[in-house]
């Protein structure tokens, strides 16, 4: 077997046989060690041939009581395997009689140990490791979801790497909800109680979860894996129906890694979606575009789309009542649609409404999901990230606005809302914090303002306020808004007690969640590329971009509050591994 990992195994055996080793090895620490194995590659057959020197290489100072117990766990692994340098590891692989050499070489390591090491050492290696370690649950109540510090693969945690067998097979078991998706699990679970019932939001969230967690680390999404995941999912939400999750390549699981596959296929290769009835798009995937590409030539390309010139004039002339059907004719004119987007004058609000018009089910209630999928073909993923991450910073950006916030009318919010945080709805939350985020990012200098072309103006916390949020008491308020942004219209008494929430651009009126409404206001800054760098939020925009999506500009001007915000974010999600 050892030739064949290096000289042809497929990357998921080799995975699969190091898992399994480090699982065999350390219980609880073998995601960890596989990360780091995987950094250094290293593979199951090279980890019998580490010494202290190279365990100290592989696990850095910062984690020192993974170093010491991985450490005194391997040497208790090398002794039951015999396992020790490459002319006795022949030996033993040749021999039949391994015992007897064995027990000489515990013998020889507890010679050089403490009497209670010793006794440790001897009880390892008369049992599994991973009945001797008790504390260590914690370590693994967190998803790893979505996060490139936390990129684990757990192809097989709980097989074992035989040498007469190189197809390591994946148990289905090993892939607990409670595990892979731990925190998008008890959201659900909160939703779920108070609803008595999983909302379609949740599910989308739920299914999205589970297919990115094993697309990010490239495990096969196996139909005996799906059919156990549905099962898992009835006994947590009783109320779902184990077929509408997964039936024979069927169900929501299905087809959301149906859909996955194809994004990430087009993301990694470059090329467009096959559509069916189209008939120009599989020439404009068969055409390389050349740097000599022109503006021209891909006018003449959405000419030739006669399909998809054909969907857009039907949604202009007739009204759908089915906005499933909308969104199912909006995905096979992705491609067409995003040639316009492409050529779009940056900051140009005249061709936006030519381009609304053009597209007049933007107009409908649900259309900020149309902007959803526009955007998502441009920037795959981005979402399941948003949605990851805002439970995140929910969680743990109050505790650095209790010291970086110096603004006394946010200082008495803050207190406030952690006194009422028990009992506000969630719109109130997440609108309240995006409310504070803005003491923290808000310009340090004087800019421009993109009122004037002259003289430059000093923005307060106020004014990057006023152009992300408003509170108002009346709806009518915001048929008056003609500004050249979106912006988020909040009814309510005060920021605490949020009834209803909007989103206002041109013509565009989408009464949503906060949540929501934060994410649809990223994708027309983004699609429309409107410009924020005269805005008072140019920061604020920053940070939404940079720390919830991944996304960030050439332009952009480095701001110290900002990297020290997304760092402290993103270190904060590491540490809850």
């Amino acid at each position: 077997m050892e030739e064949e990992i290096t000289n042809g195994t497929p990357a998921a055996q080799a995975d699969a046989q190091l898992i399994a080793a480090l699982c065999e090895i350390d219980k609880y620490n073998y995601l960890y060690l596989f990360e780091r194995c995987k950094q250094f590659n290293v593979n199951a057959r090279q980890l019998r041939y580490f010494e202290k020197d190279h365990v100290r290489e592989l696990i850095p100072k910062t984690q020192l009581g993974i170093l010491a117990e991985f450490g005194f766990l391997l040497k208790a692994w090398k002794i039951r395997n015999g396992f020790f340098n490459s002319a006795e590891n022949h030996k033993e692989a040749c021999s039949s009689g391994s015992s007897k050499y064995t027990r000489t070489r515990v013998q020889h390591m507890e010679s050089s140990l403490s009497n209670e090491d010793s006794l440790e050492l001897q009880k390892i290696c008369n049992s599994n490791s991973s009945n001797v370690i008790t504390d260590h649950q914690d370590l693994l109540t967190f998803s790893t979801y979505a996060e490139d510090h936390l990129n684990f693969s757990t192809c097989n945690p709980g097989s074992t790497a035989e040498s007469d067998n190189v197809n390591a097979k994946v148990d289905v078991e090993s892939f607990p909800l409670t595990t892979i998706i731990p925190a998008v699990l008890r959201y659900c679970q909160k939703t779920y109680k108070n609803e008595k019932l999983l909302t379609e939001k949740d599910r989308r969230l739920m299914a999205r979860s589970i297919v990115d967690y094993f697309d990010s680390r490239n495990i096969r999404l196996q139909p005996q894996i799906m059919d156990n995941l549905a099962e898992q999912i009835t006994q947590h939400f009783p109320t779902e129906n184990k077929k509408a999750w997964y039936d024979r390549h069927r169900g929501r699981l299905q087809a959301r890694r149906y859909a996955t596959q194809r994004c990430t296929q087009r993301w990694r290769a470059g090329s467009y979606r096959k559509k069916r009835k189209i008939t120009a798009i599989n020439t404009l995937r068969k055409k390389e575009h050349s740097k000599e590409s022109t503006l021209q030539e891909d006018i003449e390309a959405m000419e030739q789309d006669e399909g998809g010139q054909r969907i857009q004039n039907w949604l202009k002339c007739y009204k759908c009542e089915d906005f499933n059907e909308v969104m199912d004719m909006w995905d096979d004119t992705l491609s067409y649609r995003n040639l316009q987007i492409k050529y779009l004058k940056a900051n140009d609000l005249e061709s936006v409404r030519e381009f609304l018009d053009s597209w007049p089910s933007y107009k409908l209630p649900s259309g900020y999901k149309l902007f959803a999928m526009d955007f998502e073909q441009i920037h795959p993923i981005t979402m399941s990230t948003y949605q990851y991450r805002w439970l995140i910073f929910k969680e743990k950006v109050v505790h650095l606005m209790e010291t970086e916030i110096k603004d006394s009318t946010c200082i008495d919010l803050l207190k406030l809302y952690q006194a009422e945080k028990g009992n506000i709805n969630d719109d109130s939350i997440a609108c309240t914090l995006i409310h504070l985020l803005h003491a923290m990012t808000k310009p340090s200098k004087p800019m421009r303002s993109w009122k004037s072309k002259n003289g430059n103006h000093r923005y307060s916390t106020v004014d990057s306020q006023r152009s992300v949020t408003r509170l108002i008491n009346d709806p009518a308020e915001f048929y008056v808004y003609n500004e050249p942004y979106p912006c988020i219209f909040v009814i309510g008494e005060s920021f605490l007690e949020i009834r209803e929430c909007y989103i206002v651009f041109q013509s565009l009126k989408y009464k949503l969640s906060f949540e929501d409404a934060l994410a649809t206001a990223m994708h027309l800054y983004t699609l429309f590329k409107l410009d924020d760098r005269r805005l008072p939020s140019v920061y604020f925009w920053q940070f939404i971009r940079s720390y919830f999506f991944d996304i960030n500009k050439n332009d952009e001007t480095s701001y110290t509050s900002i990297e020290v915000l997304v760092k402290y974010l993103k270190t904060a999600d590491t540490k809850l591994c």
